[in-house]
Order: C-alpha cells, then sequence, then structure tokens
C-alpha cells in the first residue's frame, strides 16, 4: 500500500494502521541505509537499528506528535538511535537532535531541499574521502584523532610515543596537502573541499 502523502501516512500509522507503518518503511529505508553507513561502516548494524526505529515507533505510535515532516522525524530518531550506540561505545561527536525540535525546523523547507542538502551533503562526503585518500595511513589516523576523536596535541603524542612538535607538524602539512589538492581540483574545474 501507498499513502498518497508522507502527512496522511503518518496519521494513519498513528491510528495503528500496518500497512502504513510498512509504507513509511519502504518509502524511506534507502535513505535511512545511506544515512546510517554514514556513522557504522557495518551495514548490518544499519539496518538493525532502522528496524529498531520503526519498531519503537510502532509501540509508541499512540504518543507520537503530530508533524508536517514524518521523514525529518524518523530520520532524527535514527540518528538519536545511532548516537546512542556510539556513545555506549565511547565514540562520542555525535549530535543530539529532538525530532520534535527539528521537524518544526524543517518545516521551513521544501522536501525537494531537504533531499538536495542531503545529496549535497552525500557529494561532500565522498569529496573529502577522496581527499583523504591521498594522505598516508599515519596522516589520517592523527587527524582522526585530533579532529574526530577531539584528543589534545599531548595525548596523540602519548599514545603513538613520538612528540608534541611531530603531531603539530604533521597535522600542519596534512591539511597543506589537502588544502592543496582542493585548490589543484579547483584550478583543473573538478569539484573541490
Amino acid at each position: 500500500m501507498r499513502c498518497s502523502d508522507d502527512i496522511q501516512c503518518w496519521q494513519e500509522f498513528r491510528k495503528g494502521k500496518e500497512k502504513s507503518l510498512f509504507s513509511l518503511y519502504e518509502k524511506y529505508y534507502g535513505d535511512l541505509l545511506r544515512y546510517g553507513l554514514g556513522f557504522t561502516p557495518d551495514p548490518e548494524i544499519a539496518r538493525e537499528y532502522i528496524n529498531r526505529v520503526f519498531l519503537d515507533l510502532w509501540n509508541k505510535r499512540m504518543v507520537l506528535p503530530d508533524v508536517d515532516y514524518p521523514k525529518a522525524y524518523i530520520i532524527a530518531c535514527y540518528k538519536n538511535k545511532l548516537f546512542y550506540r556510539k556513545k555506549r561505545k565511547g565514540a562520542l561527536n555525535l549530535v543530539y537532535v529532538d525530532p520534535e525540535h527539528i521537524s518544526g525546523h524543517i518545516s521551513e523547507q521544501s522536501y525537494e531541499e531537504v533531499i538536495i542538502e542531503l545529496q549535497e551533503f552525500e557529494q561532500l562526503k565522498s569529496r573529502l574521502q577522496q581527499a583523504l585518500n591521498f594522505l598516508t595511513e599515519r596522516q589520517r589516523t592523527i587527524l582522526k584523532m585530533r579532529y574526530f576523536d577531539e584528543m589534545a596535541f599531548e595525548t596523540i603524542a602519548k599514545k603513538l610515543d613520538v612528540s608534541v612538535r611531530t603531531i603539530y607538524n604533521s597535522i600542519h602539512e596534512s591539511l597543506k596537502q589537502l588544502r592543496g589538492d582542493a585548490k589543484d581540483n579547483k584550478n583543473t574545474g573538478k569539484n573541490s573541499i
């Protein structure tokens, strides 16, 4: 069964119509999976958490709010599930998003604008990954420790058994190289970071 629009589908789902739940699941599954793979490289975990979100939504359907953008609400719920999973595993750096808060802000954007933003984000992520592939494994490790794990320079130096000056120099050279690659791509007409 296909709902004529997202809001109608959401309302029918909240009233207990399983077919509407399956319609939402089918409609958003691909987007949720792509989004989830940004948090975990394991597709099985991403899929498991999609299922958990929809199970939770079904169990709480009677108390869920009436939202203008069900997709934004569902994505926020999914992000929160993944956030708590990462937090339990000790990998912070994710921001909790209140689904009701995000649905209010996204209501100012059209559905097409939200999709365009998601596509642009995916393209940027892809370009960043390509640029990072030009760095050495050690450079990538140091950048990850500094900017993703938010470790202090001294902590990184201690963990890698090198001087703090070496860490500063490595980060400086890595960023310079990334900027150089971005400039080169811009000059050759390719997308840059």
